[in-house]
């Protein structure tokens, strides 16, 4: 039986190796993973392929799932789609949504920024869990159902309930 390692040891080991631990300790398979940073793709019951990306940034770990929501510049950003990542940020307590420039391009991205000290292999797993749920919930209703996105948007913006109640 392997003991896990101190919080001592694992905050000397290598970040690659000790994310590629956490990800194996999950049941997970990385993509990628190097010194800096490490890459899990998920396969979803939406039909969707989640990317999360996981950045080492000195005292601070970057998790981060970019969307399929790109937009070529900041002006072409549908500002109802802003409106709802803004307030759905209000209700978070894990993660938060972002504009991205990825590759020249504005990417809407769920991301967390986690001092290195709180992560170890189940917390990165819950995390990571939420933040590509979180990020395959909007992008199925703005993909799939624009109309459920514009019923929350109104909603949201009436002080409704949103999109967050359970459907029948």
């Amino acid at each position: 039986m392997l003991l896990p390692l101190s919080p001592m040891a694992e905050a000397d080991e290598e970040f690659g190796t000790k994310v590629g631990r956490w990800v194996t300790a999950n049941g997970w398979v990385a993509h990628d993973v190097n010194a800096k940073r490490a890459v899990v793709k998920f396969d979803l019951p939406s039909g969707r392929t989640q990317t999360l990306y996981a950045i080492d940034l000195g005292v601070v770990v970057e998790l981060s799932v970019p969307s399929v929501l790109v937009f070529d510049t900041v002006e072409e950003v549908p500002p109802d789609l802003a409106v709802t990542c803004l307030r759905r940020n209000a209700k978070n307590t894990v993660g938060f949504w972002c504009l991205e420039q990825i590759e020249g391009k504005q990417a809407f991205s769920f991301m967390w920024n986690l001092p290195h000290r709180l992560l170890d292999a189940e917390t990165f797993g819950q995390v990571v869990r939420e933040l590509v749920v979180v990020c395959d919930e909007l992008e199925s209703a703005v993909v799939v159902d624009p109309v459920r996105l514009d019923q929350e948007i109104h909603d949201l913006l009436d002080g409704g309930a949103g999109g967050d109640q359970p459907t029948a």
